[in-house]
């Protein structure tokens, strides 16, 4: 139930991509629409409401500025703007949003998969409510991914540090070629992505060299977060080089959640990571000395 509900969401939200650009189009005069099984496909024309008689079976339907009356079949959505949709008895429905209107259901109607609506009388506030969730919703997912990012580069940088000092001076010396590196690597599967579209076949390809690129942005993150520690180290004056590990993973944490200056960083962060990676995977005695 719950995978068909996330499915009618899904096509809901693109039902309404398509009814945005039906009001904005030249074509704008068609303002109620009902599309049934290909063989009997309708065409668009203007109407004062849409009706689905009784007996009769349709795919979708869209009314943008008219009510729409339900007598038969529905076997996918019924999508309104600025109109109310009533749901007559024997009618049979998939799914309903309403939008800027409101949705009466007669007894002896049957609707599978939900009913959403956002009535004319408080949009403002249902509007605000579903804004509010998703930025808070986005927040804490962010916030869950700025925790992993601190544990995982304060713990492998932690491991690493007695075997990344040759690593390290290379990526704060050479910072600027690392980064360029990575971004060489990273628009390998990005064009390769592109090719397939042309090309379907390259998509295995494509997958294979986005994973590979992932796995070295993950295996090059803890050698960033280590350089930047120790950079934090040398200005403040640590003498503990364990430190190092968790003010680098910190400090990247903190750094990502800055607005706007946070996504670019994020975006170098990738490359520079990436390059380290890719700088010792070709040249993996960089980290075969040990250190005390």
């Amino acid at each position: 139930m719950a995978n068909a509900r996330a499915v009618s969401m899904l096509h809901a939200m693109s039902v309404i991509c398509l009814a945005l650009l039906l009001v904005w189009s030249p074509f704008s005069g068609v303002t109620a629409w009902a599309a049934t099984v290909p063989e009997r496909a309708m065409t668009p024309r203007p109407a004062a409401q849409i009706v689905v008689p009784r007996g009769e079976e349709v795919d979708t339907v869209i009314s943008i500025g008219h009510p729409v009356i339900i007598r038969g079949s529905v076997t996918d959505s019924v999508i309104a703007f600025a109109g109310d949709v009533i749901l007559q008895p024997g009618a049979q429905v998939a799914f309903v949003l309403d939008i800027g209107g409101r949705v009466e259901q007669s007894k002896g109607a049957v609707v599978t998969e939900g009913i959403i609506s956002l009535g004319r009388d408080q949009p403002i506030v249902t509007t605000l409510a579903l804004a509010t969730a998703l930025a808070l919703g986005a927040y804490l997912l962010w916030v869950f991914i700025s925790a992993l990012v601190l544990l995982y580069t304060a713990l492998t940088g932690m491991l690493l540090r007695r075997v990344d000092s040759e690593v390290t001076a290379l990526a704060r010396a050479d910072w600027a070629r690392l980064i360029g590196v990575g971004l060489l690597w990273t628009l390998v599967p990005l064009l390769c992505a592109a090719a397939s579209l042309v090309l379907p076949v390259l998509w295995v390809l494509t997958l294979l060299l986005a994973t590979l690129v992932t796995i070295l942005a993950i295996i090059g993150l803890p050698f960033a977060a280590n350089t930047a520690g120790r950079s934090i180290k040398r200005f403040v004056g640590w003498q503990d080089d364990r430190l190092s590990s968790i003010a680098g993973g910190l400090s990247i944490a903190i750094g990502i959640n800055i607005p706007v200056l946070g996504l670019l960083l994020c975006v170098a962060l990738w490359f520079y990571a990436v390059g380290i990676a890719a700088v010792i995977l070709r040249n993996p005695r960089l980290i075969s000395k040990e250190r005390p």
